[in-house]
């Protein structure tokens, strides 16, 4: 009679479980790749909106 861990072996879970863990950790770091560019963007339209409202600001003062 098998053991659990005999069985498992025999069926090959640890290898289907191993590629599994790599799978997850390929999806794992496209996703970190995808926030990363999100919050990329994020910032240049940030920093581009603060631009623009200083420069706005900056004309309006000097029409008084």
């Amino acid at each position: 009679m098998f053991e659990l861990a005999g069985l498992s072996d025999y069926v090959g879970l640890p290898a289907t479980y191993a590629e599994l863990q790599q799978q997850m950790v390929m999806l794992l770091k496209e996703g970190e790749r995808a926030f990363d560019s999100i919050a990329d963007a994020l910032n240049t339209a940030a920093n581009a909106y603060e631009d623009d409202e200083r420069n706005v600001v900056r004309r309006m003062n000097a029409v008084n």
